[in-house]
């Protein structure tokens, strides 16, 4: 399968095309995935830039899509699915990422499967640490952290889903105050899980409650996602995953700049 995988979550923009071989069904509910490999990769500059300089960024997207297909030597049509990072993150790059895909989705008729950044983070914990509940604690504010906590549901080996489930010690995306999040990981109910916190947010937790990790970047985000996008395609239709259904994922509200006197002052829109 040739996916195309897009992020704009982060600092910046990229778009990696990534394959993976199948074996040709599922059996028993084992994963048929194998040999996932990123064919091209290439990130554009969006967090640090001017506005002006952004609308170049967003307009080089197609293109350098178009390029590293050229330079693959493959067609657009050859795209079997898509998937895309939708956030929580950068507001305009996550919305930048995600109507290109639905774009491209929608032109092309193939699935689109949306990944948050949340879930990207929590694999790569759930692969290293082989546990079966993982949660992350992201950045987001200088008053707010992200913070969500999924049950692992292995298929095959080296294979999992991540899902909030009902009645489980989970936690679905959600946008807390640094107080909140301290409260919340301190009490009993996410003891027998495994969770990470960006370093900037140990440094607002403390008091730190006793026994969360420091998180790592992800490896490889386009891998990341592919891997989650693939296992949940095999596990439905591609009907299952039309581009309408994949939205940006905002926690939070949009940063205003006000005038202030001589300065100006950057505040949160609810």
């Amino acid at each position: 399968m040739l996916m195309l995988s897009f992020d704009g979550s982060g600092r910046d923009l990229s778009v990696s095309i990534v394959s993976a071989r199948s074996r040709s069904q599922w059996q028993e509910g084992a994963s048929g995935l194998e040999d996932f490999q990123v064919l091209a990769s290439e990130r554009l500059d969006f967090d640090g830039q001017e506005r002006s300089d952004r609308q170049g960024t967003v307009s080089c997207l197609i293109p350098t899509i178009d390029r590293l297909m050229s330079e693959l030597s493959l067609k657009r049509e050859q795209l079997q699915a898509i998937c895309v990072g939708i956030g929580p993150g950068g507001f305009t790059g996550v919305r930048v990422v995600v109507v290109t895909a639905r774009t491209l989705s929608q032109i092309l008729a193939i699935p689109l499967i949306g990944i948050n950044s949340l879930e990207s983070a929590c694999y790569d914990l759930a692969a290293a640490s082989g546990a079966t509940v993982v949660g992350i604690v992201k950045e987001a504010s200088r008053s707010h952290c992200y913070a969500a906590v999924y049950s692992v549901l292995p298929f095959a080996e080296g294979y999992f889903d991540l899902q909030v489930m009902e009645g489980s010690a989970n936690l679905p995306p959600s946008y807390l105050t640094y107080e909140a999040a301290r409260e919340l990981f301190t009490s009993c109910r996410f003891e027998n899980a495994v969770i990470a916190v960006e370093p900037a947010v140990l440094a607002r937790l403390a008091p730190c409650p006793e026994g969360l990790l420091e998180a790592q970047p992800v490896k490889n985000m386009a891998l990341t996602q592919s891997k989650l996008a693939l296992l949940r395609l095999s596990l439905s239709s591609a009907q299952a995953h039309p581009y309408l259904k994949v939205e940006p994922l905002y926690l939070r509200g949009a940063s205003i700049t006000l005038k202030k006197g001589d300065g100006v002052e950057r505040v949160e829109s609810h």
